[in-house]
C-alpha cells in the first residue's frame, strides 16, 4: 500500500441506487494514517434520510439541510477531538522516551493546540446553527433569524422578549455556564491568541517549574477568571492548574447534554445499530453509468466512444440515415482495483439488454466514426439492475477517458414516425 491507496482492493460491493440511471460502486480503501475514522453523527444523518423530527414552521429542503449542516460541524467536531488525542498521545510517548524532566517537542505542542481550537469552533458553529434554527421553527423570516445571536440569547439576563418563546432557547440557558466557559475559551483561542511558542507537555502531577510557565507547557489553560473583559495574555494567570484536555473534556461532558436536550425538541431518534460494522463499511463511492441501446437495433449494442469527436460523427451519422438521437453523454474513466489493472466499469440492465451484451468500440477517423473493437461480454447478475454490472478492457493501445450515451433513454426514432 502506498499513500493509503491498496496495492490490491478485493472485489467491490455495489450499492442500489435510485431510478436505474446509474449505480453506485461502493469500496473501501485502507485509512489514512493520522486521519480519524468517524461514525459519531449518524443519528442527524439518519434523521435526514427518513425526513423525521419536529421542525415546527421550516419546510422539508430546509429541514433536511439544518440536519445535514450540524451533523458536518458534529463530524468536525469529533475529527479535531480524536487528532488532539491522537496528537497528545504520541507526544506523551516521545516525552516517556527522551525523558525528562523538562521536555521540548514543539512541532506536536503547536499541533495540539490547533486541534483543540479547531474542536471549540466547532461546538460554537453548532450552537450558532441550533439558535438559527430555532428562530426558523418559530416562522421568523430568514433576515430576523440571522439577527438571534447566541450570546445574546444564552448568556443575557434576563431574557429579551423575542427569545421566550423558543424551547431550544430555553434549553440552552439551563446551560449557561457551560455556554459561558466555552465561548471565553473558544474566543480567547479565536481572536487573542495563546501559546504562540509552547514547547512542551507536562503532566499535572509534574513538579517542574516549566510545568507552570504558559509558554513552556501547552496543557496549561488560563485561569477562565482572568479571560474576563476580553483581556490579554499579559494579564492572564494560571493558579487553578487547569489542563486543556481536563478543559476539553469538561465541555465536552456539557456539549453531550446540550445535544440530548436539543434532539429531544427536535423529536431525533436513535438510529438503529448499523448492520454492517464500521470498520468494514464502504468509505469510497463511484458513479458508475448505466448505458442505454439505441431503439431499434437488434440485437442492441452497447456503444463506447474513444472522444467526444466519435460520439458527435456517430450521431451525425445516424441523423443522415434519419434516426433522431435523444441522449445524454457520460465519461467512464477506468477503475484499477484488482491489481492495478485498468478495467472499466458499467451498469447493465438485463431488461434492456437480455443475458448477453456486445461492447462496440468507437473511433474517430478521417471525420468519419469507424468501429475499434466489438467485444463480448458476460453481465454479472445479482438479483435485479441495480446490483448488474459488466466489466471490459479496451483492446491495443486504447487508454484513458472514454464516453458512452448514458440513460434515461437515449432513445432513437425515425422522423418520418412523427412524435
Amino acid at each position: 500500500m502506498t499513500d493509503g491507496v491498496p496495492d490490491e482492493c478485493g472485489s467491490p460491493m455495489f450499492v442500489a441506487a435510485a431510478a436505474g440511471t446509474h449505480q453506485l460502486l461502493a469500496f473501501r480503501f485502507p485509512s489514512i494514517a493520522g486521519v480519524p475514522a468517524l461514525d459519531g453523527n449518524r443519528r442527524l444523518f439518519a434523521a435526514a434520510t427518513e425526513r423525521l423530527g419536529n421542525r415546527g414552521a421550516v419546510v422539508d429542503a430546509e429541514w433536511i439541510g439544518f440536519l445535514h449542516t450540524l451533523g458536518g460541524e458534529l463530524s468536525r467536531a469529533e475529527y479535531h477531538f480524536s487528532r488532539f488525542n491522537e496528537v497528545l498521545s504520541v507526544m506523551r510517548r516521545r516525552r516517556t522516551v527522551a525523558g525528562g524532566p523538562v521536555f521540548a517537542d514543539p512541532e506536536p505542542a503547536r499541533a495540539v493546540y490547533c486541534e483543540a481550537v479547531a474542536h471549540l469552533a466547532a461546538i460554537r458553529t453548532f450552537v450558532d446553527i441550533a439558535v438559527y434554527m430555532a428562530a426558523r421553527r418559530l416562522g421568523l423570516d430568514g433576515r430576523r433569524a440571522e439577527d438571534w445571536q447566541a450570546s445574546q440569547a444564552i448568556g443575557r439576563d434576563p431574557l429579551p422578549d423575542r427569545y421566550a418563546h423558543s424551547p431550544e432557547i430555553g434549553a440552552l440557558r439551563r446551560h449557561s455556564a457551560w455556554f459561558a466557559q466555552l465561548n471565553t475559551y473558544r474566543n480567547c483561542m479565536n481572536h487573542r491568541g495563546w501559546h504562540p511558542n509552547s514547547f512542551g507537555y507536562f503532566e499535572r502531577a509534574d513538579t517542574a517549574p516549566e510545568s507552570g510557565d504558559p509558554l513552556a507547557n501547552v496543557m496549561l489553560v488560563p485561569d477562565l477568571r482572568s479571560l474576563a473583559g476580553g483581556s490579554r495574555p499579559g494579564t492572564w494567570t494560571y493558579e487553578d492548574r487547569t489542563w486543556l484536555d481536563q478543559l476539553l473534556g469538561e465541555l465536552g461532558a456539557g456539549f453531550d447534554a446540550v445535544l440530548d436536550a436539543l434532539f429531544d425538541i427536535w423529536g431525533i431518534p436513535i438510529p438503529e445499530a448499523a448492520r454492517i460494522p464500521y470498520a468494514e463499511q464502504p468509505g469510497v463511492f463511484l458513479t458508475v453509468p448505466a448505458a442505454r441501446p439505441i431503439k431499434g437495433q437488434e440485437p442492441p449494442v452497447i456503444y463506447v466512444f474513444t472522444s467526444k469527436f466519435a460520439v458527435r460523427a456517430f450521431i451525425e451519422k445516424l441523423r443522415r440515415n434519419g434516426l433522431e438521437i435523444a441522449y445524454r453523454l457520460r465519461a467512464l474513466r477506468p477503475t484499477r482495483l484488482k491489481a492495478n489493472e485498468e478495467v472499466y466499469l458499467l451498469g447493465y440492465d438485463f431488461n434492456l439488454f437480455g443475458p448477453k451484451a456486445s461492447v462496440q468500440v468507437i473511433e474517430h477517423s478521417d471525420g468519419q466514426p469507424r468501429m475499434a473493437a466489438s467485444l463480448q461480454v458476460e453481465p454479472q447478475h445479482a438479483g435485479d439492475f441495480a446490483q448488474s454490472r459488466i466489466e471490459f478492457k479496451l483492446p491495443g493501445t486504447l487508454t484513458g477517458t472514454v464516453y458512452v450515451l448514458d440513460g434515461p433513454d437515449p432513445g432513437g426514432q425515425r422522423r418520418d414516425q412523427g412524435p
